[in-house]
């Protein structure tokens, strides 16, 4: 198993996907807010610890490196669109390939 430590240092994401909003009705019908949907990989082996937990029960260390990678995209997202920096989300969330591998049966997540 590779450790949440390696993971953190390591971290140098490769975003795959960004669509922002393309909705023509979306600023008239919601004001002021925005969506953005983050697409990129990450190695089967950082989450195979909890293949086998069940979604919500995957514990604190799971939901962190979740939190880490999530947060490091909407990160490069800002590098790579400018006038995104400084806001922030009402709500980020995220998958990992073991939500892959038990939503879509994507074999180790889809890799």
């Amino acid at each position: 198993m590779i450790s949440f430590s390696l993971v953190r240092r390591a971290l140098c994401l490769l975003l795959s996907y960004v669509k922002l909003s393309q909705d023509p009705t979306w600023a008239s019908r919601f004001p002021n807010k925005s969506t953005c949907e983050i697409i990129t990989v990450a190695p089967w082996e950082w989450f195979e610890d909890v293949k086998d937990k069940r979604v919500g029960k995957r514990g604190p260390n799971y939901e962190a490196r979740k939190s880490a990678i999530t947060k490091r995209a909407w990160t490069q997202v800002q590098a790579l669109f400018p006038g995104l920096r400084g806001l922030k989300p009402a709500h980020l969330s995220a998958g990992s390939p073991v939500t892959n591998a038990y939503y879509y049966r994507a074999q180790k997540g889809g890799e």
